[in-house]
């Protein structure tokens, strides 16, 4: 199946970058530093579904990721009844994006795995995340070199599965989706958008908590190692 595989894409939020744990760093830092009176249980109890369904709205392209960015938090903090000025929540918004581009960890053997794609693959990454902030990520995290293209959501003007960004990212890359592979850890954007433009896939899923699909699956990134 990965005999003629040349170019691997990965996916960055949640399949090499700890996406729930740098979030959770960063929010609490930001949390200190603004006195925020309900404690992140609290918050994150009124954020999670307002922050997926503001994304869910940005990848309809329904709203702009500015509108992505304030209004989730404008509307989590109105319903934690907490009132705030819109310069304040500017600042919390913001802080808390740069903490979050300033957060490393990465999921359990990444580096490792890295290094020995890397001699034997072109890296690349594909995310929905903004541009700034993502090579922040992956800076800090000190995996940037690693990937000889990057393609953001920003850039491209849609986000997985839009086939437009699987094509920018293609051709960024000059490869072919024949022999590519996407590796990512969300079952439509990543995985289902990736098979429907050509390319093979496998999917991240550390807690192995999701249902069976017809793409091969891995509950490591070290597992690569093994199966490329």
């Amino acid at each position: 199946m990965m005999r003629d595989i040349k170019d691997i894409f990965f996916d960055l939020d949640g399949t090499l970058w700890d996406f729930k744990e740098n979030s959770r760093k960063a929010f609490y830092s930001v949390f200190q530093e603004y006195e925020v009176p309900v404690s992140m249980a609290e918050f994150f109890e009124a954020y999670t579904p307002i922050n997926q369904y503001y994304w869910d709205q940005y990848r309809r392209q329904l709203i702009t990721h500015e509108d992505l960015n304030a209004r989730r938090f404008q509307e989590t903090f109105s319903r934690l009844k907490i009132e705030r000025s819109k310069d304040w929540l500017n600042q919390f918004r913001h802080a808390y994006l740069e903490g979050l581009s300033n957060t490393e960890t990465l999921f359990p053997r990444t580096l490792e795995t890295l290094n020995y794609l890397k001699k034997r693959y072109s890296l690349h990454i594909i995310t929905d995340g903004f541009s700034q902030i993502q090579k922040g990520k992956l800076k800090r995290s000190g995996i940037y070199s690693y990937f000889q293209t990057m393609t953001f959501s920003d850039e491209a003007g849609v986000t997985k599965p839009h086939p437009g960004i699987f094509e920018m990212a293609l051709n960024r890359a000059g490869a072919q989706a024949k022999q590519s592979l996407m590796v990512g850890d969300h079952l439509e954007f990543d995985i289902k958008g990736a098979k429907d433009f050509g390319l093979k896939t496998i999917h991240f899923a550390p807690d192995q908590t999701q249902e069976p699909q017809q793409t091969e699956r891995i509950s490591s990134i070290l597992e690569l190692t093994k199966i490329l």
